[in-house]
Order: C-alpha cells, then structure tokens, then sequence
C-alpha cells in the first residue's frame, strides 16, 4: 500500500508522491522494561542530505496478551501523529509540514508490558502497509524483517547520539550521549548526574574507571584533544579539562592515580602523562592514533598508522616499535607479562616485561576488540565466529552468522557477543536483533546473574540484558 493511502485509511490525507530518488533511513530502535513497566520503542529517522522526511506510516503487529492496554504515541517537535488501534496492532502515521533535515527521533510508542519473560517481545512492521517520504515527495518502504524488540531490561534513549562505548563501574554504566558523559544506575540506568557532564567533543574508544589520591573517579579523551575526570559517583568535575592534542584515545588510569593517553596533533603521536594539572608528552612514531593505551609494569602499548610501540614508563622512550599501518584493536594485557594486539593481517605478541612486541602470527578474520578472559583472549571475526588466542594459538568457533564488531565478553564460561547487524548472542541462546548495529563494545555490571549485559547503539539507545 502507499503512503497516501496508509495515511487516507487512518483519517489523514497528502498529496500524489512521485518516485523514489533518494536513499534515507527510518527504522526501529528497541525499549525495555520488566513486568508493568513502560518500554519505549523509537522511531529514528535519518534523512537523506538536502531532503527532510515529511512522512511516516507504520502498521505494527506484536501480541497484545504481553501488552497491557494499546500503546501511546509521543511525536518529537515539528510531527504530528495520528493513530489507530486494535488488538495486537497499531497503525500510526505521523507528518511534518517543516520536514526533518537531521538524524534523530521522530516518535515513541510506550507498551506498558504484562509479562516478566526473559524473551524479548518482538514489535514487526508490515512492510505492506508502511512507508515513508521526504519533502521532494520521494517514497520509501520498509524493508521484510523491519521491526524491533521490547527487551525484558531497562532500556532507554539518550536523546543524543552515542560515541565510543558504554564502561561499567562498581556501581555505575558510564557511557558519552550527545557530548555529555552520562553516569546511570547499573540496575536501573537511571540517572546519576542528570543530564550528564558537558564535554567539548565526543570519545572513540570508551570511558575508563580508577581511583586518584583515593577518589573513585571515571575519565575520557575527546576527540578534539582533551582529557577529563569526573566523580564516578556524582559526575562532578575532578578538576579542569586538560589539552593534550588534537585527538586524545581513551585514558589509562594506573594504580598511583597517573593517567597516560595517546594523542595526535596532526602531524605527529604521542603518549601523555597526565598528573593533575600537568601533562608530560613523549613522541611516538607516527602521526594518527589508532588503538586506546594499556599499561602494566614499568611500559605502556599503544598503536599509531607507523605500527605498534612499547614506550617506557620511567624514561618516556620508546622501547620498540613494529611497523604496521593496518591496526584494529587496542592491546589486551593479560596482567601476568604478556598481551596482544592485532592488525588487519596479523596479531602481535608483547612481552610487558620486557617491552619487546613479535614479528605476529597470521589473523587475517579478527574484526573486534579483544577481551581477557580466564583462558585466553577472545576477538571477533568477519565469519561471525569467536576467536580465541591462548598459549600461542588461535582458534575460532561459530557463533554468528555475520562479522562480529562489538568485542566479545565471557562470563562464567559464557560468551556475549554482537555482530555488525545488532544480532546479540549470548551463549547456546538464540540471538537477539536490536534492528541495529552496536558500539564497539560490550559492558557488564557484574558476574552473577543479578547483574546485566549493558549494550549501546550510536543512535542513543543503551540497554540492559539479563546474564
């Protein structure tokens, strides 16, 4: 069915649309509750550039026995909605006569869910009767399969786009939104700071917990160069931001309360030492920073597009330094003199007592960052597989069907991990499709099975999962 007709058959009419000619986004993001609370599915638009979307039709079908009552329909700024409900189904169109001209929301539907099932509900969209069109009145469908999830875990939308991945703290998910670093309850994700920190820019890797002078403190390198520390209680500022670049990677807090970054002006790399106030640069090769640091002992790792450096603690001199453009992970450091990192073609060995970094081991399939579990280190692949890196070997299992790019984590001898798609696994269980791709991590609030697996999408939304 068309759009003007979807529309004419819940009571609104538009003009005759012409042909499709542009290529924007409308799909589904996923919400959350337990029993009887509210879960809120949002409809994110994203238009193709010069074109505001105008218009959007949605017939969705979920089963009305796990839903109390219809739904609500809240429209963002400049939509009006129009609705109409029957058992099991909800038709909605909503216009603009201004057009949306930038990605984010366009409308929330909230279920108020009846039932505490560790499965997911699944909300579809009947492609037959769903549309959508912009202001050159260009037409849209939706795809077979469109739809989401109402996850079973408190799940909420940010109201700004997520950048890097979300941490987990003792107590506290810290994850950046909007350029704000927002600190929420790790049961509940509510907030801790209200609408979070102001940064400058937003983070590519993640932010990093620790204790300075015996506070408890979260902190994060922005994009334009700057590092901050906040309270991990109150996310109040731990003194003033310092420059130490023109992009800064995540922090590495060690247990003296020193933070070393990476950072690049531009032209050239370097590692920093951060104490308070006062920042130490010391040159690395390279010019563009390409993996968050790790340190252990007396060496910090890290990786430029000249290739993998080792530098020394005590004097700020690199120790060595392998040659490879084409890095894609950060180092893992298994705490015990020994880490990995890996490039598009290979995964290097590092010896942290020593500093030295081997000439590698083919791994030409690795896809995600790496995490240390008790019995090696696991990765990603392109096929979907789990790999893992132990005693010198690497080995893989399927897993997924597509290329896994959120870096795996293993829990009580259970793998979670999530594909380019949004199809999250954990374990023998069946995946679950958050109807879009991840951030390039996963988090977890603890190892029982009270705690949650936290997942992140870019386009705000951050959620709990049951372990």
């Amino acid at each position: 069915m068309s759009i003007m007709k979807s529309l004419l058959a819940i009571g609104l009419g538009v003009a005759a649309v012409s042909a499709v000619k542009a290529d924007p986004v409308v799909k589904l993001l996923p919400g959350g509750a337990k029993s009887g609370g509210t879960a809120v599915l949002t409809v994110y638009g994203k238009p193709d550039t010069g074109a505001g979307l105008t218009a959007v039709v949605l017939t969705l079908n979920y089963d009305a026995a796990k839903i109390t009552g219809n739904p609500t329909v809240a429209a963002s700024a400049g939509w009006a909605p129009t609705t109409n409900f029957s058992a099991g189904q909800a038709k909605i169109a909503v216009t603009s006569s201004d057009g949306q001209f930038t990605a984010g929301p366009i409308f929330t539907v909230s279920f108020v869910k009846a039932d505490n099932s560790a499965v997911p509900l699944t909300v579809d969209v009947d492609p037959s009767n769903s549309s959508f069109a912009d202001d050159s009145f260009n037409t849209f469908s939706f795809p077979a399969g469109a739809g989401s999830v109402l996850l079973p875990g408190a799940t909420r939308n940010l109201g700004g786009a997520i950048t890097g991945s979300p941490s987990a703290g003792l107590s506290s998910v810290a994850v950046v939104a909007g350029n704000a670093l927002r600190l929420l309850k790790k049961d509940d994700l509510t907030d801790l700071n209200g609408t979070g920190a102001a940064l400058t820019a937003g983070i590519s890797g993640r932010p990093s917990f620790g204790a300075i002078a015996g506070q408890a403190v979260v902190a994060v390198g922005t994009t334009d160069g700057k590092v901050s520390v906040f309270d991990a209680s109150t996310g109040a500022a731990v003194g003033a931001a310092v420059t130490v670049g023109t992009s800064a990677s995540s922090p590495a807090i060690t247990a003296d309360g020193t933070i070393y970054v990476a950072a690049s002006n531009g032209t050239s790399a370097s590692l920093v030492k951060v104490a308070g106030a006062t920042t130490t640069p010391w040159t690395i090769p390279g010019n563009a920073i390409k993996s968050d640091v790790a340190v252990f002992g007396g060496f910090a790792v890290v990786a430029t597009d000249a290739g993998v450096t080792t530098v020394r603690l005590d004097t700020g001199a690199p120790q060595a330094t392998v040659a490879d453009a084409a890095i894609v992970t950060s180092p893992v450091l298994d705490g015990k003199g020994a880490g990995v990192i890996s490039s598009a073609s290979k995964l290097y060995g590092i010896n942290t007592s020593t500093g030295a970094v081997d000439a590698g081991t083919a791994a030409a399939t690795l896809s995600s960052e790496g995490f240390l579990a008790a019995d090696g280190i696991y990765f990603g692949d392109t096929t979907g597989a789990v790999a893992k890196f132990a005693a010198g070997a690497l080995t893989t299992t399927p897993f997924l069907s597509k290329p896994i790019t959120a870096q795996p984590l293993v829990i009580g001898g259970k793998i979670y991990a999530a594909d380019n798609s949004g199809n999250v696994k954990a374990g023998s269980a069946d995946a679950i499709a958050l109807g879009g791709a991840t951030t390039k991590a996963l988090a977890a609030t603890g190892t029982t099975a009270a705690d949650s697996l936290v997942v992140a999408m870019p386009e705000g939304v951050i959620a709990e999962l049951p372990l």
